[in-house]
């Protein structure tokens, strides 16, 4: 399961976060009436995306960006603290400044 939803975020991240930023809501978790419960401390300006994996919208993934770390909610409590350590860029992967593969 777990990487099912490393596949889905690496997928997915991209494209979402791309879309984030033009969403006049950026950078506000708590705007979508959705919520985290808990966060890390970040080390850079975070980039919020969260996934609604139902019709419904019941069912959420977080995923925060924080610089080259991207800590993701696999439990989908919103508890960002407590699924392990954030996924972190390969190093031979490093497809240029801007880009980057997660493992």
């Amino acid at each position: 399961m777990s990487r099912l939803i490393y596949a889905l975020t690496a997928s997915l991240c991209g494209t979402l976060c791309v879309a984030e930023e033009s969403n006049t809501l950026k950078n506000n978790p708590s705007s979508s009436g959705r919520k985290l419960l808990k966060e890390p401390s970040y080390e850079s300006a975070p980039k919020y995306c969260v996934l609604a994996l139902d019709r419904s919208g019941e069912v959420t993934v977080w995923m925060v960006e924080d610089g080259r770390r991207l800590y993701v909610d696999q439990n989908g409590n919103g508890d960002l603290t407590d699924d392990g350590p954030p996924l972190e860029p390969m190093e031979h992967r490093n497809l240029d400044s801007t880009r980057w593969d997660f493992h």
